[in-house]
């Protein structure tokens, strides 16, 4: 080995500084903020990096994955775009072409305290009184 080398010709031989954490390790997943489909929400890295060079996506941040410790990626979709239209469109057919009442079935897996009560009829107007009965009161008088 030469020593006498300058100290720059030495310095630029190198890669860079040494160590594992002068790089960050990236995620195979990336996070979808505004996700049209239904689903997870999480998408893999190439497919993201694809949407980007589309012009479908764009890069906005970083965020603390929710179940393992790394930081991951996240990928905004643009609205206007119109692939992203149309897998909006396709998610929501499901929900959209329902045009009926939840069967209680149906209604067991929603959150509510009493389904009974989202299945009746709402065409007919509840009555309820006020006073308790209603008519004339009797009072019956016995053992005078």
């Amino acid at each position: 080995m030469n020593t006498s080398a300058s100290p720059s010709a030495r310095e630029a031989a190198g890669a860079g500084p040494r160590g594992k954490g002068t790089t960050r390790r990236l995620s195979s997943h990336v996070r979808v903020v505004n996700a049209p489909w239904n689903g997870s929400g999480y998408i893999k890295r190439k497919k993201a990096e694809f949407y980007v060079k589309e012009g479908r996506a764009v890069f906005v941040g970083t965020s603390r994955h929710p179940d393992r410790n790394e930081m991951i990626d996240q990928v905004r979709l643009i609205d206007s775009h119109p692939d992203n239209i149309k897998a909006a469109a396709t998610a929501a057919l499901g929900y959209e072409t329902i045009r009926r009442n939840m069967t209680l079935d149906e209604l067991r897996h929603l959150p509510m305290v009493r389904p009974q009560m989202a299945y009746t009829d709402r065409s007919v107007p509840a009555t309820r009184r006020l006073g308790g009965r209603s008519g004339t009161v009797r009072i019956i008088r016995t053992g005078e």
